[in-house]
């Protein structure tokens, strides 16, 4: 078997106070990747920030919800080189899929993907909600938070939460609690686009 890539997206945002805030509106600007076994053993992380193009300056909604700031975006690549670096970190491993908490990420990507034609390669492999595994997993039905579901399996959160590269680590952290839930969902071959 392979490896498995855990992503986590901060992007641009605004708040009802700023209107209409869609994937379609927001851009990234943080990648947050982690390479784990299947076993759930962490082999590589790391965060990729990007300079937003469309909205180059954050508001103010932004910078309290996500612990990113103005300067931090401003010496950033733009979108294309920072994938092209998110590209380059990831060069060398086999993935089987890739995991996000939720499908917003998936949805963030393709996006971008419309509207620049530039994706990180990864968005090429089958995509699994990793929120939805914690359901299945547990057998609920009820909404999943990950801090929830740290706290079943005996873990707390670490590190800054909504700082992707943290909160991707969490979510990997999971992975040696669910990889039998993962796989089956990997080889039932139930893992097209969300919508």
């Amino acid at each position: 078997m392979g490896h498995l890539l855990v992503v986590d997206l901060e992007a641009t945002c605004w708040g009802k106070a700023g209107g209409p805030q869609t994937v379609d509106l927001m851009e990234v600007i943080e990648f947050g990747c982690v390479v784990s076994t299947w076993e759930g053993d962490i082999v590589e992380s790391f965060s990729q920030l990007v300079r937003p193009l469309e909205r180059p300056l954050l508001t103010d909604f932004c910078i309290k919800e996500i612990p990113i700031t103005q300067s931090m975006v401003n010496g950033a690549p733009l979108y294309a080189d920072a994938v092209a670096r998110v590209n380059e970190r990831l060069r060398g491993f086999d993935f089987d899929c890739w995991l996000s908490w939720g499908k917003y990420d998936r949805q963030q990507l393709a996006s971008h993907l419309e509207r620049s034609s530039i994706a990180p390669t990864f968005l090429s492999l089958p995509h699994i909600n990793f929120r939805d595994v914690y359901k299945r997993h547990k057998g609920s039905g009820q909404e999943a938070h990950a801090h929830g579901a740290l706290a079943a399996c005996g873990m707390s959160w670490e590190g800054l939460q909504h700082r992707a590269e943290a909160d991707a680590f969490n979510y990997a952290r999971l992975i040696k609690h669910m990889s039998g839930s993962i796989n089956e969902i990997l080889m039932s071959g139930v893992t097209a686009p969300d919508k």
